[in-house]
């Protein structure tokens, strides 16, 4: 199993993030992986790269459909130079509501636009290797580059592409055409079982060998001296995740229909206290690693079934910087082979 972290500081500088990083490689981790919301990713993962030397970057996710396949392109090409060679790109369709409520674009069949987004990638990559300049338009996308160079060669071919998915559409797409999976961290043993199957179905449809993909798996991972804050704080970010509806079946496939209700109810009224009350010791269990360094580092084994790639992911839904800051510090402490 290789062991990832997960940097996502939305309330630190950029600074902040790549000394988290520098101490995360000298630890041993073996990879490190950023997210986007109030950062860019591409940005973050930059600066991660500017921190670090040797360690895989990948970004944990990018949102895809907010930018051209162009743009994305070129971001991916650029941070993989920083990083000399060392990025994987993680994409990620987001919620229906993230794209045509925060951005203002039409979110369409998500499935079929990202098949076509890879599509683009690739064939974008593929120009300095004598590819055609030409994507005929698909549904979502196309292009025509004639006439226009890249006058710096890029550092790879090509970038890995990994694809965020939590239902099965998404997945058996990443086994037929990405080079990855990044599986979501409000994911119980169910979930787990539920993308090793979707992922091999997708593998099978386009004739490759399911070893050629990695799944990375986000476990939410909450640590402290104190045991009730450890777990209060996996339970916050656990009512981020629920209060979404594109996550809801994971809660009540499990039984938790009604602290799903509860956890919603109270996101409406913008009430993080009530949100996290609502998430139960049972909805902790199902769908985080959440205690004292001994408990969480006894627990850790059992989430690593059926992925390559295990990345922790500190809370961070309503804690100060510092106190994200801290959880990272001894999650690097806690799991460092250094």
């Amino acid at each position: 199993m290789r062991l990832g972290l997960y940097l996502f500081g939305d309330g630190m500088r950029l600074g902040q993030i790549g000394e988290l990083a520098a101490a995360a490689e000298a630890a041993g981790f073996e990879s490190l992986w950023t997210g986007e919301y109030w950062h860019s990713g591409f940005q973050t993962a930059a600066a991660v790269a500017r921190a670090t030397t040797d360690v895989r970057i990948g970004t944990g996710v990018v949102q895809a459909f907010p930018r051209t396949p162009l743009t994305t392109a070129i971001e991916a090409m650029d941070v993989d130079d920083v990083a000399g060679g060392r990025l994987v790109l993680g994409l990620g369709s987001q919620v229906r509501r993230y794209n045509e409520v925060l951005h203002g674009i039409e979110y369409g069949k998500p499935v079929r636009r990202m098949r076509e987004y890879v599509q683009a990638l690739r064939t974008l990559w593929g120009l300095a290797e004598g590819a055609s300049p030409a994507m005929p338009p698909g549904e979502y996308y196309g292009f025509d580059l004639t006439g226009f160079t890249r006058p710096v060669p890029a550092v790879r071919r090509e970038i890995p592409i990994y694809l965020s998915a939590v239902r099965p559409a998404m997945t058996r797409l990443a086994g037929e055409c990405a080079d990855g999976l990044v599986g979501h961290p409000l994911s119980s043993e169910m979930d787990l079982d539920s993308y090793a199957e979707w992922l091999s179905e997708g593998a099978a449809r386009a004739g490759r060998d399911l070893s050629e993909i990695e799944h990375v798996q986000f476990v939410i991972c909450s640590v402290a001296a104190d045991e009730a804050r450890a777990r209060r704080e996996a339970a916050g970010q656990i009512a981020l995740y629920a209060a979404t509806q594109t996550y809801a079946y994971r809660l009540e496939q499990l039984g938790f229909a009604a602290e799903r209700a509860a956890i919603r109810s109270a996101y409406q009224a913008r009430d993080l206290d009530s949100m996290t009350r609502a998430v139960t010791d049972p909805v902790i269990d199902a769908f985080a690693i959440a205690g004292t360094p001994g408990q969480v580092r006894a627990a850790l084994p059992g989430r690593a079934r059926s992925s390559n790639t295990v990345v922790l992911a500190p809370p961070t839904y309503g804690l100060p910087a510092d106190r994200v800051t801290e959880q990272t510090r001894d999650l690097i402490a806690l799991f460092g082979r250094r």
